[in-house]
């Protein structure tokens, strides 16, 4: 009786060992991250909405669409209002994927950012380096965003 209650008890432990040496399968969640086709990385969520305009001060970007290949993407800041109107020097990029907006990511992680005063009524042009993304461009919409208000765009294969 003692052999088979040891004889018992050794595979138990041969076995709770051999499950317990397994490795485990890591999935990131789509909650916190998504890998595009290309295998970017785009983990920050942003915002599901940004407005193009408040208080008479409204951002779109130069064209609706852009190749795959652009360089430079141009935002035009549009102050309509009788008052002046501060930004950031840096202008950022969203992708939308599967109705959730995530930030694209940056080869640099932290900015100095000194204000840009936009005058009551006039334009002014900014422009996002595409070299400065630690992301390939992929066809998509996207949006450019400037102190919390969004310019939507696309990204198409040319």
């Amino acid at each position: 009786m003692k052999k088979y209650l040891q004889g018992t008890l050794g595979i138990l432990v041969f076995l709770l060992l051999l499950t317990g040496c397994q490795k485990a399968e890591s999935q990131p969640a789509l909650e916190e991250s998504f890998v595009t086709e290309d295998q970017s990385l785009l983990s920050d969520k942003a915002p599901l909405e940004r407005p193009t305009s408040e208080k008479g001060v409204m951002i779109k970007t130069e064209k609706s669409e852009y190749p795959t290949t652009v360089e430079n993407i141009k935002i035009v800041i549009t102050n309509d209002s009788t008052q002046e109107y501060s930004t950031g020097l840096d202008v950022f990029l969203e992708k939308k994927v599967e109705d959730r907006w995530f930030r694209v990511p940056m080869k640099e992680e932290f900015f100095t950012e000194p204000a840009i005063v936009h005058d009551p009524g006039t334009s002014t042009k900014m422009t996002l380096n595409v070299e400065d993304l630690n992301y390939d461009l992929t066809p998509g919409e996207y949006r450019a965003t400037l102190s919390g208000l969004g310019a939507p765009f696309t990204i198409i294969n040319y």
